[in-house]
């Protein structure tokens, strides 16, 4: 899910690119007003975003409290059962090395093969994890691995990103205004001279 997105954001980003670099070349005004409007919605989500993020972790978990009930719901009833869903869960316990939404214990009394089993994400030296090795180990949940790892990092690159955003948007405006001052000159790439 992550990679697709990603891939459209830079898709539209390329186009909003395209349109700001067409508006300025053909002096055309409103192509530059929607480059701006684009950038600017952009950029107050991004800040919204970057917000949340910088709140402490309990605020973040009060506010996904409502989430974390239909999570924990669906790992009991749809893992091992759900084939693309068991998948995508394996995927990202293994990549960030976590068990279940907050813990272990999101798979107690689950529909597992065995009633005592658990993935093997959350037990990292046995093959069998059951609830004994789970609770030893205690490997973190996935939620909390995201809040303390990977959200500081995008936070920063958040940062980074909006700083180019507001030079984007400084800039367009003012080659907005410059246009609407200027009076129609002929175009120097048309072909009649």
């Amino acid at each position: 899910m992550g990679s697709p997105m990603l891939i459209a954001l830079g898709c539209i980003f390329a186009l909003m690119g395209l349109i700001g670099f067409c508006g300025t070349l053909k002096k055309i005004s409103w192509m530059l007003l929607v480059f701006f409007v684009v950038v600017l919605i952009i950029f107050i989500l991004q800040v919204i975003a970057a917000v949340f993020l910088l709140l402490p972790n309990s605020v973040k978990e009060n506010a996904l409290s409502s989430l974390e009930v239909k999570f924990v719901e669906s790992l009991r009833t749809k893992y091992d059962q759900d084939q693309s869903f068991t998948d995508i869960w394996n995927v990202t316990m293994t990549k960030l090395n976590c068990c279940g939404y907050k813990g272990y214990k999101d798979f107690t009394n689950s529909t597992l093969k065995g009633s005592s089993e658990y993935p093997k994400q959350c037990c990292k030296s046995v093959k069998k994890c059951e609830k004994v090795e789970a609770e030893k180990e205690n490997i973190r949940g996935c939620i909390h691995v995201l809040f303390d790892e990977n959200i500081p990092i995008s936070g920063a690159l958040s940062f980074l990103i909006g700083i180019l955003e507001i030079v984007a948007m400084f800039v367009s405006l003012k080659v907005y205004r410059c246009l609407r001052r200027l009076p129609d000159l002929p175009d120097p790439f048309s072909n009649n001279l």
